[in-house]
C-alpha cells in the first residue's frame, strides 16, 4: 500500500471530482480574484449561465467545502470556503493557471 491513506485518497478525489468541471473551475478562479463574495446573479452573468443553473453549480462546489455562502438581504453570496478543500482547490487552479 501507498504512504496515502484512504481518506485521503477520497478527499484528492473529491477535488479533483469538483475541478473536472471547466465551468467550476472559472468559478473558482472569480471567487479567487474577488475581494468581495459575488452574488449568484452576477456569477451567472459572468459566465453566461442561468442562474438556477449557476445555483445548482455553486451547490456542488459548497457541498465539497471549496466555497462558502452567506446572505445580503435576499441574495446568496460566494466566497472561497477557508476549509482545507477550499484551500487545496484553490491551490491547484492558481499552479495550473
Amino acid at each position: 500500500m501507498g504512504k496515502l491513506s484512504r481518506a485521503k485518497i477520497a478527499e484528492m478525489a473529491t477535488i479533483c471530482d469538483l475541478l473536472s468541471d471547466q465551468t467550476r473551475v472559472r468559478v473558482i478562479d472569480m471567487l479567487s480574484q474577488s475581494r468581495v463574495p459575488l452574488s449568484v446573479r452576477h456569477i451567472a452573468e459572468s459566465i453566461d449561465m442561468s442562474p438556477s443553473a449557476t445555483s445548482h453549480m455553486l451547490g456542488a462546489l459548497f457541498r465539497g467545502g471549496v466555497v462558502e455562502n452567506g446572505r445580503d438581504g435576499r441574495e446568496k453570496l460566494y466566497y472561497i470556503a477557508k476549509t482545507p478543500q477550499g484551500k487545496k482547490a484553490l491551490k491547484v487552479v492558481q499552479v495550473l493557471s
